[in-house]
């Protein structure tokens, strides 16, 4: 049986959230930044769905020049580097304190890049998970990395807040089945102010319906633009037995995707909240070369 890690972080909201921050604080805590990576894994990656050719030939240059060496940053970066005014260190939003530590969670968003990453210019906040109005939540109020953008994702002419948490676990712990990856809510057509320390059960319910966030979910999402249109960088990882991978040194498959977002009008079948359309534009298999 395959199975995704897409799949695997569809949840009611409440677990999900709760699980994918607590998840992300253990991972950051339980593996330290080493001088040299265990196991460098380098990829090449092959087109394979190709339905904008000027975007997917030039992201294709892009991820096999830029990108082959995906998962290293962590392993390769010492702790004394992550410094303020480094470049592995996001901006800040006001309020908002360095930490070494959760910039280190979000270096995966950082880093590897390329002048179609750079374009999207993010800030470093904090968010805490909050809950509904007596519902305890283990850690709730636990301060977690954020980052936050207003660019036009939906590519209707109109800017939109963008608000990413939870982020991407490491290969190795995916590759473990760990519950983990990247959340990114959408305030469409409007700019939103994303105080420190947010509850994102606030932020996701304290609106209407219609002005609610769309929310996305993957294991490892990046906003881009090319030639003025924005579109999201989406990779996949499918695991074998279950999500156990029962001791595999590689995953069934990798890829990564190029995602058009479209706001249609949808709504979620579940709450009724806003949702964004993907089209995936451009998709790579990825192919491990060491």
């Amino acid at each position: 049986m395959r199975i995704s890690l897409r799949s695997m972080m569809l949840l009611p909201w409440i677990v999900c959230v709760s699980a994918c921050l607590l998840a992300a604080n253990a991972s950051a805590q339980s593996a330290p930044l080493k001088a040299h990576p265990a196991r460098s894994i380098t990829y090449s990656y092959e087109l394979r769905i190709n339905r904008k050719p000027d975007l997917c030939q030039q992201m294709h240059a892009v991820f096999n020049e830029r990108f082959s060496n995906l998962w290293d940053i962590k392993d390769a970066v010492r702790i004394e580097d992550v410094a303020e005014g480094s470049k592995f260190v996001y901006s800040r939003l006001p309020d908002v304190e360095f930490s070494g530590l959760l910039a280190i969670e979000v270096l995966f968003s950082k880093l590897p890049t390329s002048p179609e990453f750079d374009a999207i210019v993010w800030q470093e906040g904090r968010v805490v998970t909050g809950a509904p109005p007596g519902v305890p939540i283990s850690a709730s109020a636990r301060s977690r990395p954020a980052l936050v953008a207003y660019a036009d994702i939906d590519n209707n002419g109109a800017v939109d807040t963008l608000l990413r948490y939870g982020f991407n676990p490491g290969y190795r712990n995916m590759l473990r089945g760990m519950l983990g990856g990247e959340y990114l809510k959408v305030w469409r057509s409007k700019r939103v102010e994303i105080p420190a320390n947010s509850s994102l059960w606030v932020l996701q319910n304290s609106q209407p319906v219609d002005d609610r966030p769309a929310s996305l979910a993957g294991s490892y999402l990046r906003p881009l633009v090319f030639k003025g249109r924005t579109y999201l960088a989406d990779y996949e990882m499918t695991l074998a037995d279950g999500g156990e991978n029962s001791g595999r040194q590689v995953p069934e498959s990798e890829s990564m995707s190029i995602v058009e977002l479209l706001d249609q009008g949808q709504k979620n079948i579940d709450t009724g909240n806003p949702t964004l359309s993907r089209t995936i534009l451009c998709e790579y298999r990825m192919i491990q070369v060491r």
